[in-house]
């Protein structure tokens, strides 16, 4: 009688609408989405599930994943093991997003994620700002190390497809956080530039540097991919003027950061191509008589108001 109930009260649930694997259902799922997805957002959510949601639950029916409240809560600990709160949160995000949609679909009764704490609970670290002289140096030994990510400096934009956890272990962590005798095959002790410094905290700088600038926040939004919120969504826009104080606000920290380094790191940066190469005047001091030739290239954009402050 509860199940002929259920059945005229459009809530029955048929149980072989449950034993429909994850990997399936998250397929189906992406494949519905997807084309109503930004590029970058289609292109996170297959990383996700690539590399953490498939791997854990492809094999998974939906109902055991229902009925396995202690196995998500297992397989988030692991995440926090390996990975930042915010990045656990956003794998966690789509994985719930998924059995929504499930739920939706009338495959399993509820979502299991429901309730499910994401956070460590603990109090959010200020995110650390690098100045434009340690992203240079950064970039130096990132070059250094063959990665040769010509394009990463005040940008913070790789160029390889490797695997963040790869990248971040093998190159991101010894460039920002140093090495010495005990931990490292070589001889060489490597001085720490910004310890712990994360790639998104990259973001943070860059975004950082152009508000210092006096850059209007629709520039700044626009120039890390994002969009504004509210009202201003609609009538605020990126104008030819405000992408000249951009390059102009970029191109004086660029100029700054190079009489920010020490000689040898100067003629190390210059061996590798004739454009770092300062051309002439006083290199050692804290200025430059004449630009080297990679920023030769200034606009005729008017000054920024308040100017454009070297962060040295």
């Amino acid at each position: 009688m509860e199940q002929e109930a259920l059945i005229r009260r459009n809530l029955w649930l048929g149980p072989r609408e449950a034993e429909m694997l994850f990997g399936v259902f998250a397929e189906e799922f992406m494949d519905a989405v997807g084309p109503r997805l930004e590029p970058t957002t289609s292109a996170k959510y297959r990383s996700f599930l690539d590399n953490h949601l498939l791997p854990q639950w492809s094999s998974w029916p939906l109902a055991g994943i229902f009925n396995s409240y202690v196995e998500i809560e297992k397989w988030l600990s692991e995440l926090y093991e390996d990975y930042a709160d915010s990045s656990v949160a956003s794998i966690f995000s789509l994985f719930s997003t998924i059995l929504g949609a499930a739920v939706k679909a009338r495959k399993i009764p509820a979502n299991p994620c429901a309730g499910i704490r994401v956070t460590s609970g603990e109090f959010e670290v200020e995110n650390l700002v690098a100045t434009p002289v340690q992203a240079l140096r950064a970039s130096m030994r990132l070059y250094e190390s063959g990665l040769e990510l010509a394009g990463f400096v005040l940008g913070f934009r790789a160029v390889q497809p490797l695997r963040r956890s790869n990248f971040r272990n093998r190159y991101w962590r010894p460039v920002w956080d140093g090495s010495d005798a005990e931990h490292t095959r070589s001889a060489e002790v490597v001085q720490p530039i910004l310890p712990t410094f994360t790639f998104h905290e990259g973001r943070h700088s860059h975004s950082t540097w152009l508000a210092e600038d006096g850059i209007p926040e629709v520039a700044r939004r626009a120039r890390l991919g994002q969009k504004m919120k509210g009202i201003a969504r609609v009538y605020d826009h990126v104008t030819p003027l405000m992408r000249r104080q951009i390059l102009q606000a970029l191109e004086t920290r660029w100029i700054g950061s190079l009489v920010a380094l020490t000689p040898s790191e100067r003629t190390k940066l210059g061996s590798g191509s004739r454009t770092y190469t300062p051309r002439s005047g006083t290199c050692g001091s804290r200025r430059l008589r004449r630009p080297p030739d990679a920023v030769l290239r200034t606009t005729e954009a008017p000054p920024l108001q308040g100017g454009a402050g070297l962060l040295t």
